[in-house]
C-alpha cells in the first residue's frame, strides 16, 4: 500500500516543504476565507459530513464551500461560554458538546443555539459517548462526570488520581465501552456499570501495554487513532490496532504537535496545532 500526502489546508497561510518524491496537491483556506484563527485546537464532522473546527479564536463550520464562524456574545444568553474551543462532540440526539476555556456548552443544531451551560467544565475537559449516547467528561484527575440525560446533570464517578501528568493527555470510549484515560504516556482503562442510570459503578481494568510510549491518542466515530514516540500511526477499529504508516517525517515538518486525527471516508485527516491539516490518502498498488 502506498501514501500520498497533501496539504488541503494551509491555516497559518504557510506553504510547508514536502518531498518531492510524494505526490501532493495544495489548497489554501485562510482569514480571508472567513476562518477564525490560524491555530487549529480540535476538529469534528458531524452526521451532515460539515466540518467543525475548535481554534483560539471561535468555532468555524466548513460546508465545503462556506465558513460559519460562532463568537461569545454579551449581548446573547444563547452563545457561546468562551472563544478558546478545546473539543467538540456530537451526540446521537443533534446536539453538539463544545468544551471551551471558559465552561462546557450544549448545543442544538436544530435551533443553531447554546441550551446549556456548564461552567464547572473549564480549560481541558475531555468527552466521549458510549455506544447508547451516553456522555462521560473527564476534567479532574480523579473523577469522571456522567451525564444524566433525564435530569440534565452530572454524576461524579471516581478513578485513579495521577498527581502528574504529560502535556499532553485524552479520554475515549473504545467500541466495546471500554473507557481509555491516556496520561504520562500510558493508557488506564475503565468500565461503567450503568444497569442502574441514577447510580452508576465505575471498575478500572489493567493498563493497555505497548512497547513505547504513546504521544497521541484520538478518536474519531468508531475509530481511535495513536500515535507513538516514534511517529507510527495506528487505528484500532474493532479491539484490534493496526499500523497504518509512519509519520515521524510529517511531524517535525509541521510543528510536531498534533492536535487532532479524523477520518474523512477512506482519507485520514491530521491537524496540527501550528502547521495546518494535512490529508493522509492510501491507494492500493
Amino acid at each position: 500500500m502506498k501514501f500520498y500526502y497533501w496539504v488541503i489546508l494551509s491555516i497559518i497561510g504557510s506553504f510547508f516543504y514536502i518531498n518531492p518524491l510524494i505526490a501532493y496537491n495544495l489548497r489554501q483556506i485562510s482569514s480571508l476565507d472567513g476562518l477564525s484563527n490560524s491555530s487549529v485546537i480540535c476538529l469534528s464532522q458531524d452526521s451532515r459530513r460539515f466540518l467543525w473546527i475548535g481554534t483560539y479564536d471561535g468555532l468555524n463550520m466548513y460546508d465545503g464551500r462556506t465558513i460559519r464562524v460562532y463568537k461569545p456574545d454579551i449581548n446573547n444568553q444563547n452563545s457561546l461560554s468562551g472563544n478558546v474551543i478545546r473539543n467538540i462532540l456530537e451526540t446521537d440526539d443533534n446536539y453538539l458538546w463544545i468544551s471551551t476555556k471558559w465552561g462546557m456548552n450544549k448545543f442544538s443544531q436544530k435551533e443553531n443555539r447554546i441550551e446549556e451551560y456548564y461552567i464547572e467544565f473549564k480549560d481541558d475537559a475531555f468527552m466521549d459517548q458510549d455506544k447508547k449516547g451516553n456522555l462521560y467528561i473527564w476534567n479532574r484527575k480523579d473523577m469522571i462526570s456522567f451525564y444524566d440525560k433525564q435530569k440534565n446533570r452530572f454524576i461524579s464517578l471516581p478513578i485513579n488520581e495521577v498527581k502528574e501528568t504529560s502535556d499532553f493527555v485524552n479520554f475515549i470510549i473504545d467500541s466495546n465501552d471500554t473507557i481509555h484515560i491516556f496520561r504520562n504516556g500510558i493508557i488506564e482503562r475503565y468500565t461503567v456499570d450503568l444497569r442502574i442510570p441514577q447510580h452508576p459503578q465505575i471498575t478500572r481494568h489493567a493498563n493497555f501495554e505497548h512497547p513505547v510510549p504513546f504521544k497521541h491518542i484520538f478518536k474519531n466515530k468508531k475509530n481511535i487513532f495513536l500515535v507513538d514516540e516514534r511517529g507510527d500511526l495506528y487505528v484500532n477499529n474493532s479491539g484490534n490496532y493496526r499500523l497504518i504508516t509512519n509519520i515521524l517525517y510529517l511531524m517535525n515538518q509541521n510543528g510536531g504537535i498534533i492536535s487532532s486525527i479524523i477520518q474523512d471516508e477512506k482519507d485520514i485527516l491530521i491537524g496540527f496545532l501550528m502547521g495546518g491539516l494535512l490529508r493522509l490518502d492510501s491507494h492500493r498498488n
